[in-house]
């Protein structure tokens, strides 16, 4: 299975899992209020993503890209949890917008200066740690089909 660049995010997450379930498309005002709320931009082809399906949901339910709202809220409650803080690093340098259906999250990094990384880290629930997983939402989808989780 190989991402075509003229393929669409979506259709790529379709190709990948028979059990794929997408919702209505975002506005791009959500999006622009969501980026507001985290302080960051999205990616390009997390923006497109939203403008097609407000997350994809796949391989047994999993949120690989949560809904914005859901992604907005997770955010927000990792980065200002004082539970949390005694448990792991800090997560106001990632921005979390899926999971893997194990616990564990997919994120895109925020360098000092706001911007973002275009390549999908993943952070481990049990251990804490964060590692490189995908160079792309398509890249992640076909990753995540083949079982490289």
């Amino acid at each position: 299975m190989e991402a075509s660049s003229s393929r669409s995010i979506r259709d790529t997450a379709a190709l990948c899992f028979d059990d794929c379930e997408f919702l209505p498309p975002v506005l791009p005002a959500e999006i622009t209020a969501a980026e507001n709320a985290l302080g960051s931009a999205f990616p390009d082809d997390l923006k497109q993503l939203y403008s097609q399906t407000d997350g994809v949901s796949a391989h047994y339910g999993a949120p690989l890209v949560m809904p914005l709202q859901k992604a907005v809220q997770e955010n927000q409650t990792l980065r200002q949890s004082p539970d949390l803080r005694g448990l792991y690093m800090p997560f106001n340098h990632m921005l979390i917008f899926g999971a893997a259906g194990n616990g564990d999250l997919f994120f895109f990094p925020i360098h000092s200066d706001g911007s973002l990384a275009h390549i999908v880290f993943i952070w481990d629930h049990e251990s804490d740690s964060r590692s490189y997983f995908a160079n792309s939402l398509q890249d992640l989808f076909l990753r995540h089909a083949t079982n490289l989780v």
